[in-house]
């Protein structure tokens, strides 16, 4: 009696999974398929002429797109074969990230369609190269269709082999990355001033940058380039998505991850100080004494532009209050 509820029981499991199986489109039905047909060449007789020929994934995408609103037989048919692999909505669901090239070998057996949208077990007789087709991936599974005719064809590789979920742990240490850092160019320019009675007549140089009332002209006696380049350093982490993925047979896993970029150095260089810092109040003498000099200065930048007959200047504007 035990072994019979054995036999029933498992005998019930098999029909379960065949009337499973018979709800997609028989293009994915392995069962009692006999000896494959051998096919040698392709385009004679083409199930989906809308996207054969094409020569780009995009292309593909595209021609689907143009054919997704249609109610004909043939995109009955197409949307039939795009729901076994978990498109609810058939052509209307396909992204063009699910199209990818892909070439199958010559030998490969399985199921292939043909122009009166039914479907017999083939194997692809056509060269050493093998056969371009267009792999459409889905939520639960994947189909080709040959880019020579259009036709679909589901390999017989699977064998029956479910799609699993499997968590997904990522271990990864995190590692810090240097980049050259920018050049920075700064110029610190230093005037001296003295402070100017008030009875005098002269003209007002008084401004934000100078801390005092009544200041004498600045005098620009020096300028000085700072260059300084350091490099930023950026620590670069994985974080584990603490999720699972579905795996199919022939089909690649997509793991979504989060990349953490964190900036941990940088550029200090050098950076103006404060604007009355350009400043510098002396006395009378030391002012007029910088002035000789910087008069001497600019007889000579006169006498080489004379000589060379070009201009040559070194003087400066004195910033002003705007």
């Amino acid at each position: 009696m035990k072994r019979t509820l054995l036999i029933f029981g498992l005998m019930m499991i098999g029909a379960a999974t065949y009337a499973q199986d018979q709800n997609r489109n028989s293009l994915y039905s392995f069962y009692n398929v006999g000896a494959p047909k051998e096919v040698d060449r392709l385009g004679t007789n083409p199930e989906f002429p809308f996207i054969k020929n094409m020569s780009t994934k995009q292309q593909v995408y595209q021609a689907i797109k143009r054919n997704a609103d249609k109610d004909n037989r043939e995109m009955a048919e197409f949307n039939n074969i795009l729901s076994g692999i978990g498109f609810m909505n058939g052509a209307k669901d396909v992204e063009a990230s699910n199209i990818t090239s892909a070439n199958l070998p010559s030998g490969t057996t399985g199921n292939m369609g043909d122009g009166s949208l039914s479907s017999s077990y083939t194997r692809l007789n056509l060269g050493d190269d093998g056969v371009k087709a267009w792999k459409v991936t889905g939520p639960t599974g994947y189909v080709y269709f040959l880019a020579k005719c259009g036709n679909a064809f589901y390999p017989n590789n699977a064998k029956g082999t479910a799609c699993i979920s499997t968590p997904v742990n990522i271990s990864a240490k995190p590692v810090e990355i240097t980049a050259t850092g920018q050049k920075n160019e700064v110029t610190d320019k230093v005037y001296v001033y003295y402070h100017m009675k008030r009875h005098k007549k002269h003209p007002k140089f008084a401004m934000a940058g100078i801390p005092d009332q009544n200041p004498s002209k600045p005098l620009l006696l020096n300028t000085q380039m700072k260059t300084d380049v350091v490099p930023e350093t950026f620590r670069v982490t994985v974080n584990d998505p603490d999720q699972s993925v579905t795996v199919c047979p022939d089909s690649a896993a997509v793991v979504n991850a989060n990349i953490n970029v964190e900036k941990i150095s940088g550029y200090a260089g050098f950076y103006p100080g404060r604007p009355e810092e350009q400043y510098k109040q002396v006395s009378k003498h030391a002012y007029k004494k910088a002035a000789r000099k910087i008069r001497k200065i600019e007889r000579k930048e006169q006498k080489v532009a004379r000589v060379t007959n070009t201009r040559v200047s070194v003087t400066q504007d004195v910033p002003r209050k705007v």
